[in-house]
């Protein structure tokens, strides 16, 4: 019987014996930041200059911090339109590279990194946007169900006059942070499972991913191997063909 593996052990001897692939990873986060890093330079350099330096210095201050912004209205919209387009670059390089960084890890072979991690999530890319749209659609239907709703419920029971600090008000606040921290962790994982079913060749599809992901959770599915094992798909379906032809 072997014994369990740990996943900070795995996870940073990977990145050791992968410091390319890890790299890669690294310079993704880095170009995402660019476009906020460009934008908030102009906008808080008036800051040292401007009545609402000692304000903001001081601590968040809400009023100043308006004040701030609409002194300043064209640097505010640039900054807030950096932020998003940081955000969806983020995005995007997230599904090409970690898909990518998946398969790379898979076939075993460090080199060439950039150009393979960047090739291989290239190729997976559709199945994997489509999995990711299938994530924001469960994530927003259970975060409604299991979140939204009761706390709406539990405002309705309390009222509207009541305290701020009252028992239903704070299990709320409770209930949300909690149920929120659950259901994003469950639909988090599935999405991680279906991105590794699609990088190893078993689905074609978002679907299929997503079923290999539940069959997975079940304890009925092939669980993920050990990272820096060479178990590229490519190489395990001649495998399977000839067990079945050895068996016939």
């Amino acid at each position: 019987m072997t014994a369990p593996l740990s996943p900070l052990k795995t996870g940073l001897s990977a990145a050791f014996a992968y410091r390319r692939l890890a790299g890669v990873l690294w310079l993704g986060l880095l170009v995402s930041a660019l476009p906020a890093w460009f934008a908030f330079g102009p906008l808080l350099a008036p800051i040292d200059q401007g009545p609402f330096r000692e304000s903001l210095l001081r601590g968040w201050d809400s009023w100043a911090f308006l004040s701030f912004l609409g002194e300043f209205p064209r640097e505010a919209g640039i900054a807030f339109a950096a932020v998003g387009a940081g955000l969806f670059l983020s995005v995007v390089l997230d599904l090409l590279l970690t898909t990518g960084a998946i398969r790379v890890l898979l076939s075993g072979l460090p080199r060439p990194a950039l150009r393979r991690t960047v090739a291989e999530g290239a190729a997976l890319f559709r199945p994997v946007a489509w999995a990711f749209a299938r994530y924001l659609v469960s994530l927003a239907f259970w975060i409604g169900l299991f979140v939204v709703g009761p706390v709406l419920l539990l405002g309705k029971l309390a009222g509207r006059d009541a305290p701020p600090n009252g028992a239903l008000v704070t299990f709320g606040l409770a209930w949300a942070v909690v149920a929120s921290l659950l259901v994003a962790s469950n639909v988090n994982l599935r999405f991680t499972l279906a991105r590794i079913a699609l990088a190893r060749g078993d689905a074609p599809n978002a679907r299929g991913a997503y079923r290999a992901a539940k069959a997975v959770l079940r304890g009925r599915g092939r669980a993920p191997p050990a990272s820096g094992s060479s178990g590229s798909p490519s190489a395990s379906r001649p495998r399977a063909r000839s067990r079945r032809s050895a068996s016939r």
